[in-house]
């Protein structure tokens, strides 16, 4: 049977990645461009799946 170690996933990183998408999603969205702001928000999704994964390794 193989032993994993216990890796520390940096949340604070995971928070402000995300906080900053928003934050410039929302700014997309003012402007009206919806497109612009999906595009972030599914972008910053991957980016955070990413650095989550990494930190597991």
């Amino acid at each position: 049977m193989r032993k994993y170690e216990k890796k520390e996933v940096d949340y604070q990183l995971l928070y402000y990645t995300l906080f900053n998408v928003v934050t410039d999603a929302l700014d997309e969205l003012d402007k009206g461009d919806a497109a612009r702001a999906e595009y972030l928000l599914r972008e910053g999704q991957l980016e955070t799946e990413d650095i989550f994964i990494k930190s597991l390794e």
